[in-house]
């Protein structure tokens, strides 16, 4: 049992990145777009941005969460803020606008969940991107045996960047799959929406309808791109297809739209679900930092596992 948890978690961490970086050639593309451009986009291939096979800020911010926790042991937001930040510094491509004015005010010494709450304020309580979600399953692969844990804490490390109910609770509805997925519960989806119900209706029926509508009628490539609730219902609709990793991936950022970003959530629920050994062999050796994000994935496993 230890062994198959151990690759399921190299699964959840290995498949975001290998989501996030196989979408990044159909960043903000239509679908007609990518198809005109690739026929079928299956590979990784270079971008402006980044080398083939090479994550974005999904999967950067992601392991500043997952470093944190292997380090600490345990959810400090201090540091996932920190971290957060030195990355904006350092790094910093793809960043998002709505994650550069919270960071930025953090670095300038504001609080980083008041500074995340004052640039939602500001919006008019408006913004509710996915730059939330993209980054949330380090979160389960600590909690998931701690239901209360994980919901709280998927929730306010969301809060660092994304107050919007609809931005927390779908790191909720991901995070609450991901540790059924590890349970290896036979309804993972049944259990995130009892868990949201009544917290977001509106996620609530985009997951509802994830479960019956294919990827393939789905449409993500419009203005609403990169909204939470768009890249979370894709990510569940691919996952309760029931179809393996490669081809659900593939179909996933085909698409368009945020490809990257969906294709990361898809890729961390794939992956828990079928491992890291399911993973095509193409895509884990092609993986840039692969050996990092492996180490941090036995590390979460073991603080787990008790080991």
């Amino acid at each position: 049992m230890k062994e198959l948890l151990r690759d399921r978690y190299r699964g959840c961490l290995v498949g975001l990145a290998v989501g996030d970086a196989l979408g990044a050639a159909a960043e903000f593309m239509t679908e007609d777009a990518v198809h005109a451009a690739y026929g079928r986009l299956t590979d990784y291939l270079s971008t402006r941005w980044t080398r083939a096979g090479e994550y974005t800020d999904d999967t950067a911010m992601a392991l500043c969460i997952a470093e944190s926790l292997a380090e600490h042991r345990v959810v400090d937001l201090s540091d996932v803020a920190a971290r957060f930040v030195n990355w904006m510094v350092t790094d910093g491509r793809g960043i998002g606008n709505q994650i550069a004015a919270v960071l930025s005010r953090a670095r300038a010494g504001e609080d980083c969940t008041d500074a995340s709450l004052a640039v939602w304020e500001a919006s008019g309580r408006y913004l509710a991107g996915n730059g939330g979600v993209m980054r949330c399953a380090p979160v389960s692969l600590l909690e998931w045996q701690d239901t209360d844990a994980l919901v709280r804490y998927s929730r306010e490390i969301c809060r660092l960047t994304h107050p919007d109910p609809r931005c927390e609770w779908s790191c909720v509805a991901v995070n609450t799959t991901i540790a059924s997925l590890l349970a290896g519960a036979e309804s993972p989806l049944d259990d995130a929406r009892s868990l949201i119900r009544g917290h977001s209706p509106e996620l609530d029926a985009a997951l509802g309808q994830a479960a019956k509508v294919p990827v393939s009628e789905m449409r993500v490539d419009g203005r609403d791109r990169g909204y939470t609730i768009v890249t979370t219902q894709i990510a569940f609709a691919a996952l309760a297809s029931g179809a393996p990793f490669e081809g659900a991936l593939i179909e996933v950022v085909n698409k368009g739209g945020d490809a990257d970003t969906n294709g990361a959530v898809a890729g961390a629920l794939l992956g828990a679900r079928d491992g890291y050994d399911a993973i095509p062999a193409r895509w884990r050796s092609g993986l840039v930092g692969r050996d990092r994000i492996l180490t941090l994935s036995d590390a979460l496993w073991a603080i787990s596992s008790g080991v």
